[in-house]
This record gives C-alpha cells, sequence and structure tokens, in this order.
C-alpha cells in the first residue's frame, strides 16, 4: 500500500509540476534521517579541481564475452537416466507443465559393497 501510494504522489507531483510530495506522514518516535548534504557555493566549486578517468584506471574490470563455447555440455553423459528405465508410479498431482507421478528410475546396475560381502572377501582372502 506504502508503494501505491508512493507511486500516486510521484503522479501528482508530476502533473503539479512541484517536487513536494502531497503524502503527510507523521515521523514516528526514533524515527531518523540522514541529513542532506549541503551544496557548494560558486566559489567552492570553482576551486575544485576535476578528475578525468584513463583507460588505465578502468584495467582491472573484466570484459565480458559471450562466445557459444562457454556454456556447453560436458562431453559423458552419465548423469543422464534413460527415459525406458523410468518407472511410473500413480499421479499424485498436476503440475505447470503437466501430470505429476510417482515413481522412480527402475533397476539400477549398482554395486553396493555390503559389510557382510566385505567380510567375506576378506575371510576367503585371509584362508587362501
Amino acid at each position: 500500500a506504502e508503494n501505491m501510494a508512493d507511486l500516486i504522489d510521484g503522479y501528482c507531483r508530476l502533473v503539479n509540476g512541484t517536487s513536494q510530495s502531497f503524502i503527510i506522514r507523521p515521523q514516528k518516535e526514533g524515527e531518523r534521517a540522514l541529513p542532506s548534504i549541503p551544496k557548494l557555493a560558486n566559489s567552492e566549486k570553482q576551486g575544485m579541481r576535476t578528475h578525468a578517468v584513463s583507460v588505465s584506471e578502468t584495467d582491472d574490470y573484466a570484459e565480458i564475452i559471450d562466445e557459444e563455447d562457454t556454456y556447453t555440455m560436458p562431453s559423458t553423459r552419465d548423469y543422464e537416466i534413460q527415459r525406458e528405465r523410468i518407472e511410473l508410479g500413480r499421479c499424485i498431482g498436476e503440475g505447470q507443465f503437466g501430470d505429476v507421478h510417482q515413481g522412480g528410475p527402475g533397476l539400477l546396475n549398482l554395486k553396493l559393497s555390503s559389510a557382510q560381502s566385505w567380510r567375506k572377501r576378506r575371510l576367503s582372502k585371509k584362508s587362501a
């Protein structure tokens, strides 16, 4: 609501050609504003030097190069699961791009070692 009021206030100031806000806000206790920066007089402005920025001062900024090769996919595709191996379960809802199903990758050929198989290998090595 405050943002909308600020937007309307800005429009009213623009239409009426004024810089003063039409919104009267009570200042809450403890609320403080930063002090305004004093403007320099013309005599002070004349004594100031202007500083030109040279190219060497901006050398530390990198140039952004947008090449197609920058964001290529990795050459190995071991992170993919073939579509045929996905097993869909029941439909659990509807998402932005279609139905959402419960499911999984089906049977994967993973070799997991358990403590028991490790013990058997260890015992067979000792007896040999």
